[in-house]
């Protein structure tokens, strides 16, 4: 009958394919790690007098670009940072003018 012992080899494999085509996926982080970096340089640099100008337009930007990163899927909590640094820069100038603007009215500073 059929002999095991005299039965015909197994057919050879074919030639190596090699692996397959890998290619990742373009990253969608672009905004969201944006507003971190612009929310940690409003930070930084927000609280120097007359460079503080900087500080506010970079902190207006990074939550723009923070609003972005967040409405995209990706990392999120990049732009979650940018939000709050960017957030954080603009209320304090918003009360450092509040108090400036109190002072002014008071009398206890001329300009």
């Amino acid at each position: 009958m059929n002999d095991p012992a005299k039965s015909a080899p197994p057919p050879a494999p074919g030639p190596y394919a090699g692996p397959p085509d890998y290619r990742p996926l373009p990253s969608r982080d672009g905004p969201s790690i944006a507003s971190t970096i612009l929310g940690v340089m409003a930070v930084l640099l927000g609280w120097i007098p007359f460079v503080g100008v900087v500080g506010l337009g970079l902190a207006v930007a990074a939550i723009v670009t923070g609003v972005i990163g967040v409405r995209r899927p990706g990392e999120r909590v990049l732009a979650i940072v940018g939000l709050v640094c960017g957030g954080l820069v603009i209320l304090l100038w918003l009360a450092g003018l509040a108090l400036f603007a109190a002072q002014v009215a008071s009398g206890r500073l001329e300009i």
